[in-house]
């Protein structure tokens, strides 16, 4: 687990996303030109700051681990002790992570999100929002298997599921990321 992983395939929705109405009305009134945050290089949130197709990496530090993501030049921290789950931090974008290995896979529960957005279309996301992720490391340790689901009773009717693959392609690095604002106002997601 500890390299850099290159992304493989674009992140995908297993079933569309069951919105509330009231997060339907408010996706309905999002304006991209005008209420997207990345317009003006404000950093994504959780989970829109690791569904991006450029590279990370994770670093053993014992008792967490550092998540490196090159875009928005990221740095997330994952607590890996038992008493990391009675702590409260301060919200956060990339919010509180905790983590923990079952066989080959490290299971990563975050909350504490302050982040308004769950994607770039502008669903909305509360400060209820909790999100479990899977990394599965393949035999060989080429092939990281990643799964998000997020759980927002305020905004979801149900607990939207993303899945992607990410590879250990040797040679691939964290780069630093710059935010370039285009002439025009158009999402750097778009």
């Amino acid at each position: 687990l500890f390299r850099v992983w290159g992304f493989r395939e674009s992140f995908a929705l297993r079933s569309p996303l069951a919105l509330t109405p009231s997060a339907l009305a408010a996706v309905e009134a999002f304006g991209p030109r005008t209420d997207d945050p990345s317009l003006e290089c404000i950093p994504p949130g959780m989970p829109n700051a690791i569904t991006n197709p450029y590279p990370m990496e994770f670093i053993d530090e014992g008792n967490r681990i550092i998540q490196r993501i090159e875009e928005w030049d990221a740095r997330r921290v994952i607590h890996i002790t038992e008493e990391a789950r009675a702590r409260t931090e301060a919200p956060s974008h990339l919010g509180y992570s905790v983590g923990f290995w079952e066989g080959n896979t490290l299971i990563v529960d975050t909350n504490q999100i302050a982040f308004p957005f769950l994607d770039a279309d502008g669903t909305p996301m509360s400060e209820n929002v909790t999100m479990v992720e899977r990394y599965t490391l393949s035999e060989g340790a080429t092939r990281l298997e990643h799964e998000i689901v997020v759980t927002d009773p305020d905004n979801l009717a149900e607990p939207a599921i993303w899945d992607t693959t990410w590879v250990y392609r040797p040679g691939v690095e964290v780069r630093q990321f710059e935010c370039t604002l285009p002439e025009t106002p158009i999402s750097v997601y778009r």
